[in-house]
């Protein structure tokens, strides 16, 4: 593992040297240091949609891992187990009762376009309790999420589900976090007991995505692609090159999802503001939280705690990328 370690921080060094000529690079990598301080800290915005390859391709993001102190990601350990018990205890729920009219759609879309062998409805049904019908619903939104991907960028999609699944559950945020604990470092989870039971358990987020992936990946077949299917198009192809499709980060203040987006982003801050100037951090968490419209992001209020924000990039097209 040292030896291992070791490659990637020359790899990583390599990259480095020539990744910050010329600098203000919109990348979804930012190093963060406090003026003064000897520590340097990163912070990565993760696309649920890209996993293993995505990871492989930029290696300088496993060498700022295993040379780092902490690892940070949204859930981690704990508080991921502390859903799981919580959930294991809820009675299940049938499988209408998550997808209500779309509940055919589903499990007709595993079947024909994904080559499941079995509808997810049956599956769902037979569970006993309602974490382990979440854990399901969650790997469903991933591989349909994945497959989506997939369409708008042109890659073949496979028809082998039983081959595939299993590694298309691994989302980039559960990657990064098993390299992390592979590598000896220590992991922390930045969200709360309570957010993770309402927003994960109860709420139950991944149902509605699952639904809008479903119906997104139908329309694009059927050649009706709307300015939504385009937009999430864009950002794709610029998150496979490392970059940033800023106009993702722009709504409107009503449009904004403050407990899920702003509040979080907030506690995030706090609870990073007590390491991020005697510690290496690596922070790894959605996107959607880096810049916030451009107030509320989680490098906005580091930013204005007084930290020294910069891109780090990770492609070699600069002359596609736009200034800050």
């Amino acid at each position: 593992m040292k030896i291992f370690s070791l490659v990637l921080i020359i790899i990583f060094c390599q990259q480095l040297s020539l990744g910050q000529q010329p600098k203000n690079i919109r990348s979804v990598l930012w190093k963060i240091q406090y003026p003064g301080a000897r520590h340097t800290s990163y912070l990565l915005g993760t696309d649920h949609s890209f996993g293993q390859e995505w990871t492989n391709k930029f290696l300088i993001v496993k060498g700022l891992i295993a040379t780092s102190d902490i690892f940070y990601s949204e859930t981690g350990n704990s508080t991921a187990e502390d859903s799981i018990l919580y959930s294991a205890n809820l009675p299940p729920k049938r499988f209408s009762d998550f997808f209500g009219k779309y509940s055919d759609r589903i499990d007709s879309f595993f079947l024909s376009y994904l080559n499941a062998p079995f509808k997810p409805s049956v599956l769902i049904n037979e569970m006993d309790n309602l974490n382990r019908q979440r854990m399901f619903i969650i790997a469903f939104c991933s591989i349909v999420e994945k497959k989506y991907k997939e369409e708008l960028l042109g890659i073949p999609v496979s028809k082998d589900f039983e081959k595939d699944a299993y590694e298309i559950m691994f989302s980039m945020d559960r990657v990064l976090e098993l390299f992390a604990d592979s590598s000896k470092v220590k992991i922390r989870g930045l969200d709360d007991q309570r957010y993770n039971k309402q927003h994960i358990v109860d709420n139950g987020s991944a149902d509605t995505a699952l639904i809008q992936f479903v119906n997104r990946i139908i329309t694009f077949k059927s050649g009706n692609i709307s300015s939504e299917i385009l937009k999430s198009q864009e950002r794709y192809k610029r998150y496979y090159d490392g970059l940033l499709n800023m106009d993702y980060f722009k709504a409107g203040r009503s449009e904004i999802d403050w407990p899920t987006n702003v509040a979080r982003n907030r506690r995030w801050a706090k609870l990073l503001l007590e390491n991020l100037k005697n510690q290496n951090c690596f922070i790894a968490v959605g996107l959607g939280h880096l810049f916030l419209n451009n107030r509320y992001g989680l490098l906005d209020l580091l930013q204005r705690s007084g930290f020294k924000i910069a891109p780090v990039s990770l492609d070699s097209k600069i002359n596609e990328a736009e200034a800050i």
